[in-house]
C-alpha cells in the first residue's frame, strides 16, 4: 500500500502563509500552480516552483508517472455527485492511466484512527464499517470514488484511449509537506480492495 517517500530540495519559491486557515490557503496555492504547469505541459519540479510542487513532481517521477490532464471533472448522475480529479497521469512505461490525489500541508501519521472519548478505536460508517475510521482511509474512500467516476464513463475513458493511452488501472494518493530537513512527499497506492468499493460507497451517498 504504502509505495514511497520522498524529500524533495530544500530551494524552492518561498512564501509565507500565516493565520488560521494558512494550510488552505498553501494547499489551494499549490494545487493551482500544478493545474497551471500541467497544463502547460510541464511534467518534472523545476525554477519557480513552490517547495511542495516539487515534491510532488519528484514522487511522480519516482512513480514512472507522467501528467496528463489537471482538474479533470468526473461525475456519478445516479448520486448526483461530482468532483475534480486533480491529476490524470500515464505510467511512461505502459501509458496505462492512474488517477491522482494530492494533500498538502498535513505532516501527522495518517494511519492512527480516530478514538472515542474512552479511547476506543472508530471505524467507519456503512459499507466500510469493517475499517478503521483513520485520516488514510477517508481519502481511500474519496480516491475510490474519483477512480469509479472515471473508470465508468466511457465517454472521457474513450476520449483518452483514442489518443493511444491505456486503460485506467491506477489510483495514487500523495501527502505533501514540509519537515525541518525540507519538503517531504508520502506516495500510497490505492488497493485493489478499495478500488472495488467506489461502486458500493457512491450507491450509500446517493
Amino acid at each position: 500500500m504504502f509505495s514511497n517517500e520522498v524529500f524533495g530540495p530544500r530551494g524552492g519559491s518561498v512564501r509565507s502563509w500565516k493565520g488560521a486557515d494558512a494550510g488552505l490557503r498553501r494547499g489551494t496555492a499549490v494545487d493551482s500552480q500544478i493545474t497551471r504547469l500541467v497544463r502547460r505541459g510541464v511534467c518534472g519540479p523545476g525554477p519557480g516552483q513552490f517547495k511542495l510542487t516539487k515534491a510532488i513532481f519528484s514522487a511522480l517521477q519516482i512513480e514512472g508517472l507522467v501528467p496528463l490532464m489537471s482538474q479533470l471533472a468526473v461525475a456519478d448522475k445516479r448520486a448526483g455527485i461530482a468532483t475534480a480529479m486533480d491529476l490524470l497521469c500515464y505510467d511512461e512505461s505502459t501509458l496505462a492511466l492512474a488517477v491522482v490525489e494530492l494533500k498538502c500541508g498535513f505532516s501527522g501519521n495518517v494511519k492512527i484512527p480516530a478514538s472515542t472519548g474512552g479511547g476506543t478505536a472508530c471505524r467507519m460508517q456503512h459499507p466500510l464499517k469493517s475499517v478503521p475510521d483513520t485520516i488514510l482511509n477517508r481519502h481511500f474512500a474519496q480516491l475510490a470514488c474519483t477512480f469509479h467516476m472515471f473508470s465508468s464513463d466511457a465517454t472521457a475513458s474513450g476520449v483518452v484511449e483514442e489518443h493511444g493511452f491505456g486503460k485506467l488501472n491506477r489510483a495514487v494518493l500523495i501527502y505533501a509537506d514540509e519537515l525541518g530537513s525540507g519538503p517531504r512527499a508520502r506516495v500510497y497506492e490505492l488497493p485493489l480492495w478499495w478500488r472495488r468499493k467506489g461502486s458500493t460507497i457512491l450507491k450509500n451517498i446517493g
